[in-house]
């Protein structure tokens, strides 16, 4: 039984890892990648737009956005579209076309309303004004609407502190890849959402190993100091998923000598039945240095271990613990 088990949870980390999280997203009503959408057929319009390019001969920037801004309410949708892309690329220099960018994320083509959320995103702390627009997109009916919203509050950062009441009632969203991205949004925030702790923690027992996976990662940034997190994290080794226990052993790594009290619990799962949760307790072991001594018998186990990359991770780790090389064996 724990064999099966073993391999079942096997079968989901390559499925969390490979598309971070389970389902796939609903199929866009419009074209997404802005690159295949074609120009407008208009000759006369079209090389009207082309001459407004960035980078094009005697284009000044400040010249540039106002007149993109006004393309974004071109009745075609792949003329709107394609301004919504250039004055994504021009990031913080396109912070004049914020208005107008923020009436696109109500467009009824979800291509424009991707596009002018990623374009938001590009020009970071300059779109705090629009993180109001964004934060409902979050639960956009269109996931790669959404995963482009989350993504442009995860550059806003900590400027988007102002959503973190709705951000925490987005948090109880019936949709896993919602709940996914809310708790991303809220690490990004840093320690201004701390209010949405409590909200968090509960999500360590949520449904959805991504879910989890990402309150793990929030809890790092929005936490007081790391030592509040550290406890949290620990207990996450135990999970019955491979992609938290694993994701539980690199955070506490990240936190090097001030990890060394979960010492004991990353020392057990060395001997996880997923290659990967043990290489990444061995290099946490490794991270935290000589504190982790008392962890030393059961790297050395690792050193028979049938992975050649887990046993390779055994012998750095037990080289930072000792401070002396340690071969490996044959």
């Amino acid at each position: 039984m724990k064999l099966a088990s073993c391999f079942l949870g096997i079968g989901l980390l390559l499925i969390v890892v490979a598309g971070q999280g389970i389902g796939a997203p609903p199929t866009p009503s419009a074209p997404q990648p802005a690159e295949t959408v074609p120009l407008p057929s208009d000759t006369q319009t079209q090389g009207s737009y082309m001459s407004l390019e960035p980078g094009a001969s005697g284009v000044v920037v400040n010249s540039v956005v106002p007149n993109f801004a006004k393309a974004l309410t071109d009745p075609r949708w792949n003329v709107r579209l394609w301004a919504a892309d250039y004055l994504g690329k021009l990031g913080a220099d396109a912070k004049g076309a914020i208005p107008a960018l923020t009436v696109s994320l109500r467009d009824e083509v979800p291509a424009i309303r991707q596009s002018a959320a990623t374009a938001l995103g590009n020009m970071g702390a300059a779109a705090e004004k629009a993180v109001p627009a964004l934060t409902p997109l979050l639960r956009d009916p269109n996931a790669a609407v959404g995963s482009a919203t989350a993504a442009a509050l995860v550059l806003i950062g900590p400027t988007a502190k102002g959503a973190v009441p709705e951000l925490m009632a987005l948090l109880e969203d019936s949709r896993w890849k919602v709940r996914q991205h809310v708790s991303e949004v809220l690490g990004a925030i840093g320690k201004p959402a701390q209010a949405a702790l409590p909200a968090l923690k509960r999500h360590l027992a949520d449904d959805d190993p991504a879910v989890r996976i990402a309150v793990l990662h929030s809890l790092t940034t929005v936490s007081a100091k790391a030592d509040d997190a550290r406890p949290l994290i620990a207990a996450a080794l135990g999970d019955g998923h491979p992609g938290v226990r694993m994701s539980a052993a690199v955070l506490l790594g990240r936190m090097g000598p001030e990890a060394k009290q979960s010492v004991p619990v990353l020392a057990a799962v060395l001997g996880d039945c997923e290659y990967r949760v043990r290489m990444a307790a061995a290099t946490a072991l490794g991270e935290i240095g000589p504190a982790a001594k008392e962890a030393v018998p059961g790297l050395t186990n690792l050193l028979r271990d049938d992975i050649d990359d887990v046993r390779l991770e055994a012998v750095r780790a037990l080289g930072r613990i000792s401070a002396t090389p340690v071969a490996l064996g044959p």
